[in-house]
């Protein structure tokens, strides 16, 4: 398929019968899987009338492709001035949609730093995917990255190419503990108060790398 199936291949097969993208579209619902690689070159051979295919790659994609594969083809469509400025106008009207997601986003994060069971690797797999709940300067999100003074468990980088260093802990983690003592009746003194173990650690191992 990757090597026989091209663009000029596909249109011309479907300018032989109206049916034909009937055919295509019957293909497409029963068919899973990775989208193929030569997906993006394919598109670049179409043309204006040939609107239906891009109706059905897309609902393809809807369906089968994952985040690294969506990626990849807007990176392609977005090489050039006429391709970004497309998406970014489509982008704009996707402003509702875009908040209501993100909306969502960030309840299932409070739902999962607020779980008694939420693990510091669970808070660290969910900001690879949402980096920007940290700060919105972050685009994306690495883990496990070789340093000359050991292994950074994760870093953000941001949007001008710099990387941040990340130390997370578990969310129940206390970031201030209180050494109780004296008059009950009074509030402690500033004295009482001191880092946790786990930031003061974190604190630490930061400062190290």
């Amino acid at each position: 398929m990757d090597e026989h199936l091209t663009a000029e291949a596909l249109a011309g097969w479907l300018s032989k019968s109206p049916d034909r993208i009937e055919t295509l579209r019957d293909l497409v619902d029963s068919e899973g899987g990775p989208v193929s690689t030569n997906a993006a070159d394919a598109l670049r051979g179409l043309t204006v009338e040939d609107a239906a295919v891009f109706e059905e790659f897309a609902h393809y994609l809807e369906r089968v492709g994952d985040g690294s594969q969506l990626r990849g083809l807007l990176e392609q469509i977005t090489l050039s001035e006429s391709g970004r400025a497309a998406a970014a106008n489509v982008l704009a009207g996707r402003l509702p949609e875009r908040i209501t997601d993100i909306l969502r986003q960030m309840v299932a994060y409070q739902e999962l730093i607020a779980s008694p069971g939420a693990t510091e690797t669970d808070v660290q797999g969910f900001l690879e995917i949402h980096p920007w709940i940290v700060g919105l300067p972050y685009v994306s999100a690495r883990s496990r990255v070789e340093i000359p003074r050991g292994e950074l468990d994760f870093v953000l980088e941001r949007f001008d190419g710099f990387f941040d260093v990340v130390e997370l802990k578990g969310p129940q983690e206390p970031i201030i503990v209180e050494r109780r003592g004296g008059d009950a009746n009074r509030p402690p003194s500033a004295s009482s108060y001191s880092l946790s173990p786990a930031l003061a650690k974190a604190i630490a191992q930061a400062h190290h790398y």
